[in-house]
């Protein structure tokens, strides 16, 4: 709900495996930020090696559409309603890697609206239009 983390181990039983990934994804988490409680705020792209992963928000009860190893990331981070598409290779390992340096690029509502900490002021976007390409008279 929120945060995602993730991570790899090796042993030489599957137990012993399970638990230094797990371990390790404690260490690698990362803040999943979220509109409205079920969706992303903004469409993201990000890459790792030759995978390019492209996430994008949807209204609500559209549901996920992604493959399903990214679905379940999806549903863990506490997002219902959110298009993936991936390109290029698709390494699991790899995949995994660059859905989480997309989540690592999403900024949140008070980022998206401008405000600001430090002077406590808020700056509100003035977006024309549905999607911000019409104009409003």
């Amino acid at each position: 709900e929120g945060v995602l983390g993730w991570g790899t181990g090796k042993a030489v039983e599957v137990a012993s495996a399970v638990q230094k990934a797990q371990q390790s994804a404690y260490r690698n988490l990362y803040p999943v930020p979220r509109h409205h409680g079920h969706t992303i705020t903004e469409e993201v792209t990000a890459t790792f090696g030759k995978t390019k992963v492209i996430m994008y928000p949807k209204s609500s009860g559209r549901g996920i559409v992604a493959n399903p190893m990214l679905a379940g990331v999806c549903q863990l981070a506490g997002i219902y309603d959110i298009g993936v598409k991936v390109h290029g290779s698709r390494n699991p390992q790899n995949t995994i890697k660059c859905l989480f340096a997309a989540f690592d690029k999403l900024r949140s509502e008070d980022e998206l609206a401008g405000y600001d900490e430090a002077k406590g002021v808020v700056r509100v976007p003035c977006l024309t239009g549905r999607f911000g390409r019409m104009s409003v008279s």
